[in-house]
């Protein structure tokens, strides 16, 4: 199911995952690799220049930037999976200790999270229609 998943990301990069969990696993090793690889080209123990070409003026600071942005998504991508398996774990301990009552724990989350998303959403509120009274007629 990864291989597949990686397959999908990489021929079709914009189609959404139907195996969302499986797909952060791959993107989470993926950007792995990526941040590890810039990090040791960056740090000079490793040339990603292929050696029958000359290596640009920009090289060093080409890395630099590739490897800030590769660890800024590993990041972002960590905190995801990281926050999954927080859940997984939370909700594993709930269903052991409280047994079917848990399966109202993730419900209740929602809710809660609805009505907050309910309650911080401004209205727009409903303009006032003008009066008739106001306006003269100039004959």
């Amino acid at each position: 199911m990864g291989l597949q998943s990686a397959a999908v990301k990489e021929i079709f990069p914009d189609c959404p995952s139907t195996t969302v969990i499986t797909m952060l696993i791959v993107t989470f090793s993926t950007q792995a690799a990526g941040a590890s690889t810039y990090a040791v080209a960056s740090a000079g123990c490793t040339d990603l220049q292929p050696v029958s070409k000359q290596r640009p003026a920009t090289y060093e600071s080409d890395i630099r930037d590739k490897r800030d942005s590769s660890v800024t998504k590993f990041l972002s991508t960590s905190r995801q999976l990281f926050s999954f398996l927080i859940g997984g774990v939370v909700g594993a301990s709930l269903v052991f200790s409280i047994d079917f009552a848990a399966f109202f724990v993730p419900i209740l989350v929602l809710v809660v999270m609805l009505l907050d998303i309910t309650v911080a959403t401004p209205h727009p509120t409903p303009s006032k229609p003008s009066d008739s009274s106001d306006t003269t007629n100039s004959v």
